[in-house]
């Protein structure tokens, strides 16, 4: 009854590899972001650490 035209064959295969290609992405994208954000966050932890200790420090030397 219906007969595929020659010129789809072969289609869904492709399709499904890009796609599958485009979430890899994506993904790999998403984490990268996400990687980012706790490195900053991890960096302005131990500057705010630093800056604490440093203004305990003065405190302390103002009290003795």
């Amino acid at each position: 009854m219906w007969s595929k035209p020659t010129r789809q064959q072969g289609f869904v295969l492709p399709s499904v590899l890009l796609l599958g290609l485009v979430v890899i992405t994506s993904g790999l994208a998403l984490q990268a972001m996400a990687l980012q954000g706790v490195l900053s966050q991890k960096r302005e932890l131990k500057r705010d650490q630093q800056t604490d200790a440093e203004f305990s420090a003065v405190m302390r030397q103002a009290l003795d």
